[in-house]
């Protein structure tokens, strides 16, 4: 298993982990971190999009479940370090990989 995988596997288990737990804001961090690691593989895109759905639905957040329902989502190899995937990030924001084990998101964080 690559280290990718091994940082996707451990950030998409926790963040389920913190949704059952009730944490939605750490829990969609983490899936936005996935979502970067995984979405090279559309099997791992588009569960990450669920629970991003489930996490806008539970908190009531109507912009983010038109935003995970709505946006167009072309199967993303075409933006190898693309866009987090949560509505506030536009489509085509890049951003950097961070392979190490982090409890948080996106690069910017390694």
């Amino acid at each position: 298993m690559s280290s990718r995988d091994s940082a996707f596997n451990e950030a998409f288990a926790t963040a389920r982990t913190l949704y059952r737990a009730g944490d939605l804001q750490a829990a969609f961090s983490l899936l936005e971190r996935a979502h970067l690691l995984g979405q090279r593989q559309l099997g791992r895109h588009w569960a990450v999009h669920v629970w991003m759905l489930r996490i806008g639905w539970r908190r009531g957040d109507l912009g983010e479940v038109a935003g995970q329902l709505l946006r167009p989502r072309p199967h993303a190899t075409w933006t190898p370090n693309g866009p987090p995937a949560g509505r506030q990030h536009g489509r085509i924001k890049r951003q950097r990989v961070c392979l190490a084990a982090r409890s948080a998101g996106p690069a910017e964080r390694c």
